[in-house]
């Protein structure tokens, strides 16, 4: 069952913390980030980092209260495929977390992660090694970690296939 969506996208800055747990482990997210988004390029991926997208979509799908009960959508990071063919963008939102508290914290935001699916093919938790476990991960979502050598895609996502239309990545001001 398809419905009727648009999506507007726009960059946010990176909130700033003056609490020193909170700042090591934004340090360490944006490396991981940043990390992340080197490996999908060199892999031929467009890619856009810390995006915040609204979804309008039938409210159910969402279980938002209503249709107009909308919030933005916050991506760490958003890819396509590099290519002319839109049929093959492969949209993709990665979900970066750098510690236990945020992945359970992450986990919590069912609504997001339902607004996310709606604009995207794939959804990836990534994550240094030992933070998460495949068997912890609902059925769709994918899992990508990361040490010293690089990348590894531990579970891929269920993909579902939908095909980009023009107004839904109109950038917001």
């Amino acid at each position: 069952m398809h419905a009727d969506r648009a999506v507007t996208a726009g960059h946010s800055p990176a909130s700033s913390s003056n609490d020193g747990e909170s700042t090591q482990a934004s340090g360490g997210h944006a490396a991981l980030v940043s990390k992340l988004v080197a490996y999908l390029k060199e892999s031929g991926r467009q890619t856009w980092e810390e995006v915040k997208f609204k979804v309008f979509a039938a409210a159910e799908m969402i279980n938002w209260a209503t249709s107009t009960d909308i919030a933005p959508v916050h991506a760490d990071v958003f890819s396509l495929r590099q290519t002319q063919d839109k049929a093959q963008a492969n949209p993709c939102v990665y979900q970066v977390v750098v510690t236990r508290s945020d992945f359970l914290a992450a986990m919590a935001q069912r609504q997001q992660r339902a607004a996310c699916e709606l604009i995207s093919e794939g959804f990836y938790f990534v994550a240094p090694v030992g933070v998460v476990s495949p068997h912890e991960l609902p059925a769709p979502y994918g899992l990508g970690t990361s040490d010293q050598t690089g990348f590894t895609v531990v579970q891929a996502p269920v993909f579902t296939k939908h095909l980009l239309q023009p107004p839904p990545f109109a950038a917001a001001s």
